[in-house]
Parts: structure tokens; C-alpha cells; sequence
């Protein structure tokens, strides 16, 4: 084995035998091992083809990162109704609408492990919504034309409507 790189999150184990067992040699990620700097790395002869191969017999990785599987949808639906129909005066309406993404505590966990892990799940899940969505015949929303922001952070929006007597007003 020439060189190991073990992403933040992950653990690495090299087995000294086949069937992962033997000797157990744990590399914790972050980490970088270039040309079998590391005299563990070659430890283990195996014959192949009649030549000398160096490196683990087993191995395994493990991440305790998980992406987020999801079947993304998007919709029109009503969010508010402001009625005057049967008022004498103006009637105000406020409606307050959050946008954004907010995560799971488990996603907030996988996050947490690195910046790079945190922004490959904020890009798996925008590549998820891009692909899976496209062009919305439903909303007419291009989500493969959506910035990576919308994914990442919250804002919140506010709509006040006055809505004259003898009217209604649909959100």
C-alpha cells in the first residue's frame, strides 16, 4: 500500500488477515500518509502473480457522517386567507414566512465533523433537488438554476396586506 488518506470522520482499519482479522491498525481521519511514510503500512507481504505486494490483508472505513436521503417534492399550497368580505373597514393582514433550510440533529452532527464534510451534504442535498426536480412543471421553479445559498441559510420574510372592505385575500 502506497499512500492512505482517511477523510475527516472516518476511521480506517487495516487487518493483518484476511476476513478482518489479525492485527488491527486504526488511522483516525483526518489524515494523510504519503508514500508508505508510515513502515506500518507495508508490513504484510502477499504473493500475487509471483510478485511481493505490501499492505493489508483486510481493511474497512468507517464515517460517522451520514447524507441525507430525501425524495424532494415542491407544491403551491395556501398559507394564508385575509377576509373583509364582510367588514366595513380595511382589514390588515400580516403573514411572516421563514425560508431556508433547517437540519435534523442527527444532520447537524454529520455536519460537525468538518467544513468540508458540512459543505459536501449542503451540495449532496442541493445536487439531490437539482436533479430529482429540475424544471417544476408544478411550481414552474427551475431548482437546477437555484443558488447553493438557498440550502444553507434561514431568512425570514414579512407581507403585510390591507385588504379592502368587501374583499379577500388568498396567500
Amino acid at each position: 500500500m502506497g499512500s492512505l488518506i482517511v477523510l475527516a470522520g472516518c476511521t480506517f482499519y487495516g487487518f493483518g488477515s484476511i476476513n478482518y482479522e489479525g492485527d488491527i491498525y486504526q488511522y483516525n481521519g483526518a489524515l494523510t500518509v504519503a508514500n508508505n511514510q508510515d513502515p506500518v503500512l507495508g508490513i504484510y507481504a502477499n504473493e500475487i502473480c509471483g510478485q511481493v505486494v505490501e499492505g493489508y490483508r483486510s481493511i474497512q472505513c468507517r464515517c460517522q457522517q451520514a447524507f441525507i436521503a430525501c425524495a424532494p417534492t415542491d407544491d403551491y399550497v395556501p398559507v394564508m386567507s385575509c377576509d373583509a368580505t364582510n367588514s366595513e373597514i380595511s382589514v390588515e393582514c400580516t403573514y411572516t414566512e421563514t425560508i431556508g433550510t433547517t437540519y435534523t440533529e442527527e444532520a447537524m452532527q454529520s455536519m460537525s465533523v468538518s467544513a468540508t464534510v458540512e459543505e459536501s451534504i449542503q451540495l449532496g442535498l442541493f445536487d439531490l433537488f437539482s436533479s430529482d426536480l429540475g424544471f417544476s412543471a408544478t411550481t414552474q421553479y427551475n431548482w437546477s438554476t437555484s443558488a447553493m445559498s438557498t440550502f444553507e441559510s434561514i431568512q425570514t420574510y414579512e407581507v403585510k396586506v390591507d385588504v379592502p372592505p368587501g374583499y379577500m385575500v388568498s396567500l
